[in-house]
């Protein structure tokens, strides 16, 4: 098996890799860890659920990918660490080194839509992204069926749907009126906010500019829009908000809304139910 075999057994089908001197800098701490000459493999996770709870943004639909991308990286590392026991392997997901979205536009892996997300051909902008960094040689990620690009970053059409959906009026500006940055605040909302979250309907993430989008509109005409990874298929919550308030604690720890505490969530549920 190689390692690009590796990633299609785990229906990773997107990934390229790239020279991590070509990648846009994140996070500095971890950028100044990693040894000199290390190739970053991007790769992408469709995510989007065929049977989505209609409350919940896409993204929390589904399980919390970091739990998918802790498991896919360590099955990397024990590979590359049998294969090439010298090499440097590490995965990140989110609190990266690298910027992700420059990674993975100049991978040639999508382009970067107005709306600020990485719009991928197949998948439109409902992915994650993921690298995994490694001190694997040019020759040696080739032979592990690994395409090395640097290619020049591309852009969406610019045709302002995103812009003129969004609830919030701010698909290309600031984004605290965000429909999603609103239902994931901790405390007490203003009279503003909590009419924002009632006329938006969703207990938790925003999809409107997502779904607006062209690209949107024809994989999902296409049929490609879809996840085919069984981790996001086979647990997405459907149903509504009753859905999500008979999770047990350790099944709501799955999901990314677990990053607040339960009663943020009831919060938003309570402001849909009025």
């Amino acid at each position: 098996m190689s390692l690009a075999e590796l990633l299609k057994s785990k229906a990773v089908e997107s990934f390229a890799a790239i020279k991590v001197e070509n990648c846009l800098p994140c996070n500095m701490r971890l950028y100044n860890e990693l040894p000199e000459g290390c190739y970053a493999v991007f790769m992408l996770f469709p995510y989007y659920p065929k049977n989505k709870n209609s409350r919940l943004a896409a993204f929390a639909s589904v399980p919390d990918y970091h739990l998918f991308s802790r498991e896919l990286f360590s099955q990397m590392a024990e590979y590359i660490s049998e294969k090439y026991p010298w090499a440097y392997a590490r995965g990140f997901a989110d609190h990266s080194p690298l910027d992700e979205r420059d990674g993975a536009a100049k991978c040639s892996l999508g382009i970067i839509g107005r709306h600020g997300l990485l719009i991928s051909e197949k998948h439109s902008s409902f992915i994650c992204i993921g690298e995994f960094i490694c001190s694997l040689t040019e020759e040696e990620l080739l032979s592990e069926g690994i395409e090395i690009r640097n290619e020049e970053i591309k852009y969406c059409e610019n045709c302002g749907k995103c812009v003129e959906a969004c609830p919030g009026k701010c698909a290309d500006g600031d984004k605290s009126t965000c429909i999603s940055a609103i239902n994931q605040k901790k405390g007490t909302l203003t009279e503003e906010e909590t009419e924002a979250i009632r006329q938006s309907g969703s207990i938790w993430g925003c999809d409107v500019c997502q779904n607006a989008c062209p690209h949107t509109h024809r994989a999902m005409k296409e049929g490609t829009l879809y996840s085919t990874l069984p981790f996001f298929t086979e647990n997405a919550l459907t149903g509504d908000e009753k859905t999500v308030e008979a999770l047990t604690d350790e099944e709501y720890s799955r999901y990314t809304f677990s990053y607040r505490k339960r009663n943020v969530m009831q919060r938003n549920i309570d402001i849909i139910k009025g």
